[in-house]
């Protein structure tokens, strides 16, 4: 899209002699040459405070790690007045100095993992030899001594303002690229142009606030090593419906010790021409089989850096992480001991110098569920974040949790003297009380069978520190469990269906069904006497005189009477025959 890498080095001025002796050497050594094969490098962390990585660095040869270091130690020495890294003979093991070859694949390791010297660029142009020495001149972002290093003044003091305080690594990465799409305005007068060297480094994000791909993917990784985040730069393709380009972006790895990519770059993608303004997560810790506009990440970046620097990736997670923006960011981690036949044992370890991993695989939204086998106890990444300092501060290395269970005899109303049994759970941890965690309140699970008919609403939890008074506590029922928060243990408690009573096995649902049912019937009862005498009182009144008789009779026949009103009638002639019965 916007990145063209060359290695002008090995192009060296033809106008004088002084190059016929350096393309004599290259020519031997390149004839003598055995293929590089890159060593062996770690999975450990590779971050550093400065932004810079090893990563590309552990590939290299021992004569290729000779030139990265006179690369990074000139780093800092270069200016425009003196723009040289002078290499000697005597610094390579055999005798001779390394292949152009050599020299591309160890400059550019160190290009890829030094975002942080944002002064050097893509590109060395010419050489002179001197006897034993060599002198390779590099392409530097000033003109001047001066202009250089007011370029690093102003960097160090845009990135000292930048403080990312997430507390956990999903947490800072998104901070980082959130402040990058924000802030950073895509160059697209600087694409294709490398002369433009503000727009392909860090400066141009921190300073400009504009750059194209490369700047946005060295800030990332600059500021992700910065916050001890292992990441990588990477080149390549950017394939789209309508074009493939030269482009950059970044693989990042996460504390699950798996790598993800990130495009930084098309999360902040232009419409028509103009930044939108948005933060997007198209492209935002995905795995390689990915699939945004009907393409698999890895179809859309196609990774040259392999086939251009001879430099390997890491091994990339297929899948994306396994916390998204706009989507899943907390999840739900249950933590058990089981026995051998996978049972949940009655109690569950909690060591403290794993509350930290646990922590940050639930998300700082996140619960953890310590589970045993009848309770739960329920905890916030806030929460164990207090029991780590706590326990910590009295050098407590682990806590356990579990409980005890018994079966009591309990009144099924307090009025009868019908009993039944009942199974009371008491809680416990190790430490002591809900103090000893550093904690003013836990949430606790008992476990439960809730019926079919039964309903959340009316599940409650019965603590029997009295036994003669239960107290009853409102509860949430997650299917196995029936939650309630407490601020002190110590207490026996029952789970109950019937907000009435613990040890009615009827649910309550049941029972405000009958009442309701009683309330409807009694309903319809009394409707139907106020009718009835409302149709007695009609029919008197009709029956009152022959006229009456006759004019209803007429409306009658007519079928013009409501129903209650027939009713009436009908029972109005009834009444005038039984009055005229009299009167004769």
């Amino acid at each position: 899209m916007d990145f063209l890498f060359i290695m002008q080095h090995v192009q060296m001025s033809m106008k004088t002699d002084r190059c016929l002796p350096f393309i004599a050497v290259m020519a031997v050594l390149l004839a003598a040459m055995v293929p590089i094969v890159a060593s062996p490098f770690s999975d450990d962390s590779f971050a550093a405070e400065d932004g810079s990585s090893t990563y590309y660095r552990d590939q290299l040869s021992n004569n290729e790690k000779v030139l990265y270091n006179k690369f990074l130690d000139a780093a800092d020495t270069l200016m425009p007045s003196n723009p040289y890294v002078v290499i000697n003979k005597s610094d390579f093991t055999p005798s001779g100095f390394p292949s152009s070859d050599s020299i591309h694949r160890a400059y550019y390791a160190f290009y890829y993992d030094h975002p942080e010297k944002f002064w050097m660029c893509s590109s060395m142009e010419g050489s002179s030899s001197s006897g034993d020495s060599w002198s390779l001149p590099i392409t530097l972002t000033a003109e001047t001594d001066e202009e250089l290093l007011k370029q690093k003044a102003d960097v160090a003091s845009s990135v000292e303002k930048l403080k990312i305080d997430g507390e956990f690594t999903y947490d800072k990465v998104k901070q980082i690229h959130d402040w990058i799409v924000s802030n950073v305005r895509y160059d697209s007068e600087a694409v294709g142009d490398n002369k433009a060297y503000m727009a392909h480094n860090i400066y141009g994000v921190f300073v400009k606030k504009t750059c194209v791909c490369e700047g946005y993917a060295r800030a990332f990784m600059y500021m992700c090593q910065k916050n001890c985040i292992d990441c990588i730069v990477s080149i390549g393709k950017g394939v789209t419906d309508k074009s493939s380009e030269s482009h950059m972006w970044n693989y990042v790895k996460m504390e699950d010790g798996k790598w993800y990519c990130m495009d930084v770059t098309w999360d902040d993608p232009l419409v028509d021409g103009a930044d939108s303004g948005k933060v997007y997560y198209s492209y935002f810790l995905k795995g390689t089989e990915s699939v945004y506009n009907d393409k698999k990440f890895t179809a859309s970046h196609v990774d040259e850096m392999k086939t251009e620097h001879n430099l390997n990736i890491p091994e990339l997670s297929a899948d994306p992480y396994r916390f998204q923006p706009g989507g899943t960011e907390s999840l739900k981690a249950s933590l058990c001991d089981k026995d051998a036949e996978g049972n949940i044992k009655d109690t569950y370890t909690l060591q403290v110098d794993r509350i930290d991993e646990i922590r940050e695989n639930i998300g700082s939204a996140g619960t953890a569920l310590v589970q045993t086998k009848d309770l739960q106890f329920t905890f916030t990444c806030a929460e164990l974040k207090k029991i780590k300092e706590k326990l910590e501060s009295e050098s407590v290395t682990e806590v356990v949790f579990g409980g005890t269970t018994e079966v009591r005899k309990v009144k099924a109303i307090a009025q009868l003297d019908y009993e039944k049994d009942v199974t009371m759970f008491t809680p416990t941890i190790s430490t002591g009380d809900i103090a000893s965690l550093g904690l003013s309140e836990i949430t606790i699970g008992l476990k439960a069978d809730m019926q079919q008919l039964d309903l959340s609403v009316f599940m409650y939890v019965w603590d029997y520190t009295d036994p003669d008074s239960p107290q009853k506590i409102k509860a949430t029922y997650d299917g196995t469990y029936e939650n309630f928060t407490v601020d002190k243990l110590g207490s026996a408690y029952c789970a109950g269906n019937n907000p009435v009573t613990p040890a009615v096995d009827i649910p309550f649902v049941l029972l405000i069904g009958a009442l309701v049912l009683i309330v409807v019937f009694l309903l319809l009862l009394i409707k139907a006497l106020f009718r009835h005498r409302k149709i007695k009182k009609m029919a008197r009144t009709m029956a009152k005189s022959q006229r009456n008789m006759q004019h209803y009779k007429q409306l009658y026949d007519d079928r013009e009477l409501s129903s209650n009103e027939r009713k009436a009638y009908l029972k109005a002639v009834k009444i005038y025959k039984k009055n005229q019965n009299k009167k004769d």
